[in-house]
């Protein structure tokens, strides 16, 4: 960030409409946040947990985490969404228990959960 660029972002710090605009998105932000409902609140860290748990269960490597929990996240959100159209259930619900059966999958065929054949001790 250059001199210049500080100069425009603290020229407009001292606008009044700045101010308002800012104040606004802020107070908006947490209105939203406290009017969620529990049940929202509950899926939106399901689906902050769940994909990364998820990815977590198939590989050691912090890079490929990140790429499987997006790919878990993004299926299970569309197949949730698919589910949830078919069989006309609440499409939150649906997403929430499509990842969790991901999980559940991948924990079970977990190669961390494989034992060596030799010792018997998990690698």
């Amino acid at each position: 960030m250059t001199g210049a660029d500080l100069i425009e972002v603290f020229s407009h710090v001292a606008d009044p409409a700045w101010l308002l605009n800012r104040g606004l998105f802020v107070a908006e932000g947490r209105h939203v946040t406290r009017r969620l409902l529990a049940s929202s609140r509950f899926t939106v860290v399901a689906l902050l947990v769940t994909p990364a748990a998820t990815a977590y269960q198939l590989t050691n490597r912090y890079g490929m985490m990140f790429v499987l929990s997006i790919a878990a996240g993004v299926v299970s959100c569309v197949a949730g969404l698919l589910v949830s159209y078919l069989i006309e259930v609440p499409s939150g619900a649906s997403i929430v228990i499509v990842a969790t059966l991901l999980f559940a999958a991948a924990a079970l065929f977990s190669p961390k959960r494989r034992r060596c054949r030799v010792c018997g001790r998990r690698p």
